[in-house]
């Protein structure tokens, strides 16, 4: 290589050299300031209504910080907006499906940001339920995650295997009448009538025919009890629009009689379904001794209790 080519290389190596240089100052500068902003943003105080926006920084502050005044500050504690900058999720269910659970954060999470993956310390870090409830649902369901996987929204509880077999420990109550009650309910899972998520409860429309077109639903438990469906108890008020979808004779005798019978609801002599008073559960003893032992019983003149013939 002669003189001219290697004074050519040497110059070319020292001016990329040379540039190389100013780039790596220029971005390391950039750098410096960008860290600066960065904390100097996080100690200006900002009014509740627009905490989580980015608080504004001075180029006067910024000078400063770069003159080596970074963490000349006392820092503020978190507040609950502060944790939704990053935590946006969390923050959002508890916001919307919370429940009981719509506290400060910090009323759960006395340490954070210490979780360190080589000592693997998630659970010591977290907040313990049972140091708030207890055991709500005593010694044998103690594993809350179990069924309340999610604590930032701890009424959503999907309907997982482990749930479906443990109803009973706490639904105590409803098991005991499928049991004693045998009716096709009874030959159902509790996930059959109850899916998807704990405390839904379908409509009785969705499997089961109404009585008379458009009854509403509310009709349906004032007779029927969803545990006991066949054990029938009428309130006072029960129409007989119902009665009729199944005793059609009968309620069409009622409600052409001319006797004051037909003033009475079905659910006033027939408190539970299938039962038939007695007469003098109502009305007194009217004949005397001698002329009731002529006769069997009422209806031997009487004849029908839903059509009484009248004078």
């Amino acid at each position: 290589m002669d003189g001219k080519r290697r004074r050519a290389l040497l110059y070319f190596t020292l001016a990329f050299s040379l540039l190389a240089g100013w780039i790596m100052t220029a971005c390391t500068a950039a750098a410096e300031r960008d860290r600066a902003m960065v904390a100097l943003a996080a100690e200006q105080p900002a009014s509740a209504g627009d905490r989580i926006a980015p608080a504004p920084v001075t180029a006067n502050r910024v000078a400063q910080a770069q003159k080596g005044d970074l963490y000349d500050f006392e820092p503020e504690p978190l507040t609950l907006a502060d944790c939704a900058r990053c935590h946006i999720r969390h923050f959002e269910q508890i916001r919307n499906e919370g429940g009981g659970h719509r506290i400060d954060c910090r009323q759960c999470h006395e340490v954070f940001h210490a979780y360190n993956p080589r000592r693997n310390n998630y659970d010591e870090l977290m907040p313990r339920c049972t140091d708030c409830h207890g055991l709500p649902h005593g010694e044998t369901q103690s594993a809350c995650f179990d069924c309340h996987d999610q604590a930032h929204a701890p009424k959503k509880i999907p309907f997982s295997e482990r749930l479906v077999s443990a109803c009973a420990d706490c639904h105590q109550s409803p098991a005991s009448e499928l049991k004693q009650y045998s009716s096709k309910h009874s030959g159902v899972g509790c996930q059959a009538c109850h899916p998807q998520n704990h405390g839904r409860i379908l409509s009785c429309l969705q499997c089961h025919g109404p009585h008379y077109d458009a009854q509403p639903l509310a009709e349906c438990t004032q007779c029927h009890g969803a545990h006991k469906p066949l054990e029938l108890d009428f309130p006072a008020n029960a129409t007989a629009k119902t009665c009729n979808d199944c005793h059609s004779q009968v309620v069409t005798l009622w409600t052409g009689t001319p006797s004051r019978h037909g003033e009475v609801s079905c659910a006033q002599c027939h408190a539970r379904h299938l039962v038939v008073p007695s007469c003098t559960e109502c009305h007194p003893q009217p004949h005397s001794e001698g002329m009731l032992a002529k006769f069997s019983g009422c209806l031997d003149c009487h004849i029908d209790v839903h059509d009484l013939p009248v004078r």
